[in-house]
Protein backbone atom coordinates (compact mmCIF):
# COMPACT_ATOMS: atom_id res chain seq x y z
CA UNK A 1 0.00 0.00 0.00
CA UNK A 2 1.26 3.05 -0.94
CA UNK A 3 1.99 5.82 2.03
CA UNK A 4 -0.74 8.02 0.75
CA UNK A 5 -3.09 5.31 0.76
CA UNK A 6 -1.63 4.47 4.28
CA UNK A 7 -2.50 8.33 5.84
CA UNK A 8 -5.77 8.24 3.80
CA UNK A 9 -7.05 5.45 5.88
CA UNK A 10 -6.02 6.89 9.28
CA UNK A 11 -7.56 10.23 8.37
CA UNK A 12 -10.67 8.52 7.04
CA UNK A 13 -10.52 5.92 10.64
CA UNK A 14 -10.71 9.58 12.46
CA UNK A 15 -7.47 8.93 14.10
CA UNK A 16 -5.84 12.36 15.85
CA UNK A 17 -2.59 13.60 14.04
CA UNK A 18 -0.49 12.47 16.98
CA UNK A 19 -1.58 8.98 16.39
CA UNK A 20 -1.20 9.07 12.67
CA UNK A 21 2.66 10.19 13.21
CA UNK A 22 3.10 7.16 15.45
CA UNK A 23 1.31 5.01 13.52
CA UNK A 24 3.36 5.37 10.31
CA UNK A 25 6.88 5.44 12.85
CA UNK A 26 5.85 2.54 14.38
CA UNK A 27 4.27 0.07 11.58
CA UNK A 28 5.61 1.72 8.32
CA UNK A 29 9.12 3.39 9.44
CA UNK A 30 8.23 6.46 8.32
CA UNK A 31 9.11 9.59 10.52
CA UNK A 32 7.31 12.66 10.01
CA UNK A 33 5.92 15.79 12.14
CA UNK A 34 2.53 16.83 12.66
CA UNK A 35 3.37 19.96 10.64
CA UNK A 36 4.29 18.01 7.61
CA UNK A 37 1.37 15.74 7.93
CA UNK A 38 -0.76 18.79 7.54
CA UNK A 39 0.69 20.24 4.96
CA UNK A 40 0.43 16.45 2.74
CA UNK A 41 -3.99 16.92 4.24
CA UNK A 42 -4.18 20.58 2.43
CA UNK A 43 -2.32 19.50 -0.35
CA UNK A 44 -4.30 16.66 -0.63
CA UNK A 45 -7.67 18.78 0.44
CA UNK A 46 -8.60 16.70 3.02
CA UNK A 47 -10.45 18.14 5.67
CA UNK A 48 -12.70 17.74 8.98
CA UNK A 49 -14.13 20.71 9.18
CA UNK A 50 -15.93 22.60 7.16
CA UNK A 51 -16.61 20.25 4.58
CA UNK A 52 -18.39 21.44 1.62
CA UNK A 53 -20.78 18.31 1.35
CA UNK A 54 -24.44 17.97 0.07
CA UNK A 55 -27.49 17.34 2.12
CA UNK A 56 -28.41 15.09 -1.31
CA UNK A 57 -25.07 12.99 -1.10
CA UNK A 58 -25.53 12.90 2.95
CA UNK A 59 -29.16 11.80 2.67
CA UNK A 60 -28.18 9.39 -0.45
CA UNK A 61 -25.50 7.57 2.06
CA UNK A 62 -27.82 7.21 5.01
CA UNK A 63 -30.68 6.07 2.98
CA UNK A 64 -28.49 3.45 1.14
CA UNK A 65 -27.50 2.35 5.01
CA UNK A 66 -31.07 2.42 5.80
CA UNK A 67 -31.97 -0.15 3.30
CA UNK A 68 -30.01 -2.88 4.99
CA UNK A 69 -28.48 -3.77 8.16
CA UNK A 70 -27.40 0.09 8.82
CA UNK A 71 -31.28 0.62 9.60
CA UNK A 72 -30.14 -0.52 13.47
CA UNK A 73 -27.35 2.13 13.47
CA UNK A 74 -28.24 5.11 16.16
CA UNK A 75 -26.54 8.30 15.16
CA UNK A 76 -23.65 7.70 16.47
CA UNK A 77 -22.83 4.77 14.69
CA UNK A 78 -24.26 5.88 11.33
CA UNK A 79 -21.93 9.07 11.63
CA UNK A 80 -18.88 6.78 12.02
CA UNK A 81 -20.34 4.48 9.12
CA UNK A 82 -20.40 7.59 7.09
CA UNK A 83 -16.97 8.45 7.54
CA UNK A 84 -15.38 5.66 7.12
CA UNK A 85 -17.44 3.62 4.33
CA UNK A 86 -18.41 6.59 2.22
CA UNK A 87 -15.48 9.51 2.95
CA UNK A 88 -18.30 11.40 4.20
CA UNK A 89 -16.83 14.23 6.97
CA UNK A 90 -19.74 15.54 8.47
CA UNK A 91 -20.73 17.33 11.92
CA UNK A 92 -22.53 14.48 13.96
CA UNK A 93 -25.12 16.26 15.05
CA UNK A 94 -26.43 16.97 11.53
CA UNK A 95 -25.97 13.48 10.98
CA UNK A 96 -28.29 12.99 14.11
CA UNK A 97 -30.88 15.15 13.12
CA UNK A 98 -30.85 13.89 9.36
CA UNK A 99 -31.64 10.40 10.72
CA UNK A 100 -34.29 11.36 12.98
CA UNK A 101 -35.88 13.22 10.11
CA UNK A 102 -35.51 10.01 7.67
CA UNK A 103 -36.01 7.43 10.60
CA UNK A 104 -38.38 8.92 13.07
CA UNK A 105 -39.87 5.43 14.10
CA UNK A 106 -36.05 3.78 14.58
CA UNK A 107 -35.13 6.41 15.96
CA UNK A 108 -37.40 6.69 18.82
CA UNK A 109 -36.95 2.74 19.06
CA UNK A 110 -33.05 3.00 19.92
CA UNK A 111 -33.01 2.61 23.23
CA UNK A 112 -30.22 1.67 25.64
CA UNK A 113 -30.87 -1.04 27.94
CA UNK A 114 -27.18 -1.43 30.35
CA UNK A 115 -26.35 -4.45 32.29
CA UNK A 116 -24.80 -4.38 35.37
CA UNK A 117 -21.30 -6.09 35.53
CA UNK A 118 -18.98 -6.54 37.94
CA UNK A 119 -15.76 -4.39 36.91
CA UNK A 120 -13.30 -5.81 33.94
CA UNK A 121 -9.41 -6.08 34.52
CA UNK A 122 -6.92 -6.13 31.63
CA UNK A 123 -3.26 -5.04 31.30
CA UNK A 124 -2.24 -3.98 28.45
CA UNK A 125 -3.08 -5.74 24.63
CA UNK A 126 -2.52 -9.10 24.26
CA UNK A 127 -2.92 -10.11 27.41
CA UNK A 128 -6.45 -11.63 26.98
CA UNK A 129 -8.09 -12.60 24.29
CA UNK A 130 -11.83 -14.26 24.94
CA UNK A 131 -13.08 -16.40 21.78
CA UNK A 132 -16.74 -17.60 21.45
CA UNK A 133 -19.23 -18.68 18.64
CA UNK A 134 -22.51 -16.74 17.80
CA UNK A 135 -25.15 -18.97 17.18
CA UNK A 136 -28.01 -16.88 16.48
CA UNK A 137 -28.29 -17.64 12.67
CA UNK A 138 -27.41 -21.47 13.02
CA UNK A 139 -31.42 -22.15 12.16
CA UNK A 140 -30.44 -20.28 8.38
CA UNK A 141 -27.01 -22.61 8.24
CA UNK A 142 -24.24 -19.61 9.42
CA UNK A 143 -22.29 -20.01 11.93
CA UNK A 144 -20.48 -16.88 13.21
CA UNK A 145 -17.36 -17.40 15.48
CA UNK A 146 -15.15 -14.28 16.62
CA UNK A 147 -12.04 -12.94 19.46
CA UNK A 148 -12.07 -9.70 21.00
CA UNK A 149 -8.89 -8.12 22.79
CA UNK A 150 -9.99 -7.24 26.31
CA UNK A 151 -8.18 -4.19 26.83
CA UNK A 152 -8.52 -2.83 23.69
CA UNK A 153 -11.70 -4.10 22.85
CA UNK A 154 -10.35 -4.63 19.19
CA UNK A 155 -11.58 -7.66 17.23
CA UNK A 156 -9.31 -9.58 16.25
CA UNK A 157 -11.28 -12.04 14.09
CA UNK A 158 -14.98 -12.20 13.30
CA UNK A 159 -15.75 -15.13 10.59
CA UNK A 160 -19.17 -16.97 9.35
CA UNK A 161 -18.95 -20.12 7.66
CA UNK A 162 -21.36 -23.35 7.82
CA UNK A 163 -19.85 -24.58 11.23
CA UNK A 164 -18.42 -22.87 14.37
CA UNK A 165 -18.31 -26.29 16.40
CA UNK A 166 -15.61 -27.90 14.33
CA UNK A 167 -12.30 -27.84 16.03
CA UNK A 168 -10.56 -27.33 12.68
CA UNK A 169 -12.14 -24.68 11.61
CA UNK A 170 -12.10 -22.61 15.13
CA UNK A 171 -8.33 -23.39 14.73
CA UNK A 172 -7.77 -21.90 11.37
CA UNK A 173 -9.73 -18.09 12.43
CA UNK A 174 -6.80 -18.72 15.82
CA UNK A 175 -3.80 -19.52 13.39
CA UNK A 176 -4.66 -16.82 10.61
CA UNK A 177 -4.77 -14.30 13.32
CA UNK A 178 -1.56 -15.31 15.48
CA UNK A 179 0.69 -15.33 11.82
CA UNK A 180 -1.07 -11.97 10.94
CA UNK A 181 0.35 -10.00 14.40
CA UNK A 182 3.14 -12.62 14.90
CA UNK A 183 2.03 -13.94 18.10
CA UNK A 184 -0.53 -14.91 20.37
CA UNK A 185 -1.95 -13.49 23.74
CA UNK A 186 -0.66 -14.19 27.12
CA UNK A 187 -4.02 -15.69 28.28
CA UNK A 188 -6.98 -16.91 25.53
CA UNK A 189 -10.62 -17.81 27.13
CA UNK A 190 -12.99 -19.62 25.27
CA UNK A 191 -15.71 -21.59 26.92
CA UNK A 192 -15.66 -25.39 27.55
CA UNK A 193 -16.92 -26.95 24.52
CA UNK A 194 -15.50 -29.34 21.70
CA UNK A 195 -14.58 -27.12 19.27
CA UNK A 196 -11.70 -25.14 21.17
CA UNK A 197 -10.13 -28.38 22.45
CA UNK A 198 -7.59 -27.97 19.00
CA UNK A 199 -6.49 -23.63 19.99
CA UNK A 200 -6.84 -24.97 23.85
CA UNK A 201 -4.01 -26.93 22.92
CA UNK A 202 -1.85 -24.50 20.17
CA UNK A 203 -2.21 -21.91 22.99
CA UNK A 204 -0.61 -23.99 25.68
CA UNK A 205 2.10 -25.03 23.39
CA UNK A 206 2.81 -21.76 22.21
CA UNK A 207 3.23 -20.45 25.60
CA UNK A 208 5.12 -23.52 26.66
CA UNK A 209 8.40 -21.87 27.04
CA UNK A 210 7.42 -18.41 28.43
CA UNK A 211 8.29 -17.86 32.38
CA UNK A 212 5.67 -15.58 33.26
CA UNK A 213 2.78 -16.92 35.54
CA UNK A 214 0.41 -18.06 32.32
CA UNK A 215 3.15 -19.95 30.63
CA UNK A 216 2.08 -23.01 29.59
CA UNK A 217 -1.40 -24.93 30.48
CA UNK A 218 -1.63 -21.92 32.74
CA UNK A 219 -2.09 -19.83 29.35
CA UNK A 220 -5.26 -21.26 28.22
CA UNK A 221 -8.59 -20.77 30.71
CA UNK A 222 -12.23 -22.77 30.09
CA UNK A 223 -15.15 -20.87 31.58
CA UNK A 224 -19.13 -20.57 30.57
CA UNK A 225 -19.84 -18.38 28.09
CA UNK A 226 -21.79 -16.29 30.72
CA UNK A 227 -19.17 -15.36 32.37
CA UNK A 228 -16.66 -14.60 29.19
CA UNK A 229 -17.99 -11.42 29.47
CA UNK A 230 -15.93 -9.57 27.03
CA UNK A 231 -17.32 -11.50 24.02
CA UNK A 232 -20.49 -11.88 25.01
CA UNK A 233 -21.58 -7.94 25.61
CA UNK A 234 -19.70 -8.00 22.36
CA UNK A 235 -22.56 -10.43 20.68
CA UNK A 236 -25.42 -7.93 21.92
CA UNK A 237 -23.86 -5.03 19.87
CA UNK A 238 -23.66 -6.99 16.62
CA UNK A 239 -27.61 -8.40 17.24
CA UNK A 240 -27.95 -4.69 17.88
CA UNK A 241 -26.34 -2.61 15.05
CA UNK A 242 -26.59 -5.86 12.07
CA UNK A 243 -27.37 -9.45 13.07
CA UNK A 244 -30.94 -8.33 14.09
CA UNK A 245 -31.88 -7.06 10.78
CA UNK A 246 -30.40 -10.22 9.23
CA UNK A 247 -32.65 -12.03 11.35
CA UNK A 248 -35.61 -10.50 10.84
CA UNK A 249 -35.04 -10.51 7.13
CA UNK A 250 -34.47 -14.54 6.90
CA UNK A 251 -37.48 -15.18 9.76
CA UNK A 252 -39.75 -13.21 6.59
CA UNK A 253 -38.44 -15.87 4.01
CA UNK A 254 -39.59 -18.55 6.35
CA UNK A 255 -43.09 -16.98 7.07
CA UNK A 256 -43.54 -16.38 3.20
CA UNK A 257 -43.24 -20.10 2.56
CA UNK A 258 -39.58 -19.32 0.32
CA UNK A 259 -37.43 -21.19 3.06
CA UNK A 260 -37.85 -24.32 4.85
CA UNK A 261 -35.05 -24.31 7.20
CA UNK A 262 -35.69 -28.61 7.18
CA UNK A 263 -34.37 -28.40 3.59
CA UNK A 264 -31.43 -29.08 2.89
CA UNK A 265 -31.25 -27.63 -0.47
CA UNK A 266 -32.38 -24.76 0.79
CA UNK A 267 -30.31 -24.40 3.33
CA UNK A 268 -27.63 -24.56 0.82
CA UNK A 269 -28.94 -21.93 -1.62
CA UNK A 270 -29.11 -19.85 1.11
CA UNK A 271 -25.38 -20.32 1.69
CA UNK A 272 -24.52 -19.40 -1.76
CA UNK A 273 -26.71 -16.83 -2.23
CA UNK A 274 -25.39 -14.75 1.40
CA UNK A 275 -22.26 -16.41 2.69
CA UNK A 276 -20.33 -13.59 1.01
CA UNK A 277 -22.17 -11.18 2.02
CA UNK A 278 -22.51 -11.24 5.40
CA UNK A 279 -19.04 -12.44 6.13
CA UNK A 280 -18.27 -8.66 3.80
CA UNK A 281 -20.80 -7.03 6.55
CA UNK A 282 -19.16 -8.47 9.08
CA UNK A 283 -15.19 -7.00 7.88
CA UNK A 284 -17.27 -3.34 7.58
CA UNK A 285 -18.64 -3.54 10.79
CA UNK A 286 -14.77 -5.16 12.45
CA UNK A 287 -13.30 -1.95 10.84
CA UNK A 288 -15.75 0.44 11.89
CA UNK A 289 -15.88 -0.94 15.29
CA UNK A 290 -12.08 -1.03 15.29
CA UNK A 291 -12.04 3.21 14.86
CA UNK A 292 -14.58 4.25 16.68
CA UNK A 293 -14.10 6.03 20.07
CA UNK A 294 -15.22 3.88 23.13
CA UNK A 295 -16.76 6.01 25.97
CA UNK A 296 -15.43 5.73 29.48
CA UNK A 297 -16.84 3.48 31.68
CA UNK A 298 -17.04 2.38 35.30
CA UNK A 299 -16.99 -1.34 34.61
CA UNK A 300 -14.09 -1.30 33.68
CA UNK A 301 -10.37 -0.49 34.61
CA UNK A 302 -9.15 -0.18 30.51
CA UNK A 303 -8.73 3.03 28.91
CA UNK A 304 -11.33 4.82 26.86
CA UNK A 305 -10.36 5.69 22.95
CA UNK A 306 -10.66 3.96 19.34
CA UNK A 307 -9.57 -0.08 19.81
CA UNK A 308 -7.22 0.10 17.17
CA UNK A 309 -5.26 2.89 18.62
CA UNK A 310 -5.37 1.48 21.79
CA UNK A 311 -4.15 -1.78 20.36
CA UNK A 312 -1.41 -0.61 18.38
CA UNK A 313 -0.04 2.09 20.30
CA UNK A 314 -0.28 0.77 24.25
CA UNK A 315 2.73 3.05 25.47
CA UNK A 316 0.76 6.09 25.05
CA UNK A 317 -1.66 4.53 27.77
CA UNK A 318 1.48 3.64 30.01
CA UNK A 319 1.37 0.04 29.40
CA UNK A 320 2.78 -2.29 26.63
CA UNK A 321 2.08 -5.53 24.08
CA UNK A 322 1.87 -8.48 26.30
CA UNK A 323 1.96 -10.77 23.10
CA UNK A 324 4.15 -13.87 22.75
CA UNK A 325 6.17 -13.98 19.72
CA UNK A 326 5.23 -17.41 17.62
CA UNK A 327 8.10 -18.85 15.76
CA UNK A 328 7.38 -19.76 11.98
CA UNK A 329 8.16 -23.26 12.26
CA UNK A 330 5.16 -23.42 15.21
CA UNK A 331 3.05 -21.73 12.43
CA UNK A 332 3.67 -24.08 10.07
CA UNK A 333 3.26 -27.29 12.53
CA UNK A 334 -0.04 -26.14 13.80
CA UNK A 335 -1.38 -25.43 10.03
CA UNK A 336 -0.06 -29.01 9.32
CA UNK A 337 -2.44 -30.25 12.36
CA UNK A 338 -4.99 -27.95 10.88
CA UNK A 339 -5.23 -29.12 7.80
CA UNK A 340 -5.27 -32.61 8.52
CA UNK A 341 -8.41 -32.29 10.40
CA UNK A 342 -10.11 -29.67 7.97
CA UNK A 343 -10.67 -31.90 5.12
CA UNK A 344 -13.38 -33.49 7.21
CA UNK A 345 -15.11 -30.53 7.29
CA UNK A 346 -18.77 -29.90 5.89
CA UNK A 347 -18.23 -28.06 1.89
CA UNK A 348 -20.23 -25.88 0.82
CA UNK A 349 -21.94 -26.48 -3.28
CA UNK A 350 -20.49 -23.71 -5.32
CA UNK A 351 -19.87 -25.98 -7.88
CA UNK A 352 -22.91 -26.78 -8.51
CA UNK A 353 -24.38 -23.51 -8.13
CA UNK A 354 -21.62 -21.55 -9.64
CA UNK A 355 -22.34 -24.11 -12.90
CA UNK A 356 -26.19 -22.71 -13.09
CA UNK A 357 -25.85 -19.53 -12.69
CA UNK A 358 -23.23 -19.59 -16.12
CA UNK A 359 -25.98 -21.59 -17.66
CA UNK A 360 -28.38 -19.05 -16.97
CA UNK A 361 -26.34 -15.86 -17.38
CA UNK A 362 -26.94 -15.12 -13.20
CA UNK A 363 -23.96 -13.22 -12.19
CA UNK A 364 -22.64 -13.44 -8.13
CA UNK A 365 -24.88 -11.13 -5.94
CA UNK A 366 -23.31 -7.85 -4.78
CA UNK A 367 -26.12 -7.18 -1.98
CA UNK A 368 -28.73 -8.26 0.24
CA UNK A 369 -31.17 -7.30 -2.08
CA UNK A 370 -29.64 -9.10 -5.29
CA UNK A 371 -28.53 -12.12 -2.73
CA UNK A 372 -32.51 -12.86 -1.84
CA UNK A 373 -33.69 -11.96 -5.65
CA UNK A 374 -31.33 -15.13 -6.56
CA UNK A 375 -32.15 -17.19 -3.89
CA UNK A 376 -36.00 -16.89 -4.51
CA UNK A 377 -34.58 -17.59 -8.32
CA UNK A 378 -32.68 -21.07 -7.40
CA UNK A 379 -35.25 -22.34 -5.45
CA UNK A 380 -38.50 -21.35 -7.61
Amino acid sequence: MQIDDVIREYFNAGYEYSNIVSLLLAYHGIRISISTLKRFLRKKKMRRRNVEISDVAIRRAIQTELNGPGSLLGYRGMWNKLRQDYGVNVARDKVMKILKEMDPTGTEMRKSNCLKRRVYRNKGPNYAWHVDGYDKLRPYGFDIHGCIDGYSRRIMWLEVGPTNKNPAVICGYYLKCVQHIGGCPQILRTDPGSENTLIAALQCTFRRNSTDQFAGDASHRYGKSVFNQRIEAWWSVLKKNYSGWWIETLKDLVEFGALDIGNDFHINCLRFCLMDIIQDELNRFVNCWNNHTIRPSKRAECPHGKPNILYLLPHENGTHDFKTVVSQDDIVWANSICKDNISKTEERSDIFFENVLQREGKHLPCNWNEAIELYLFLVG
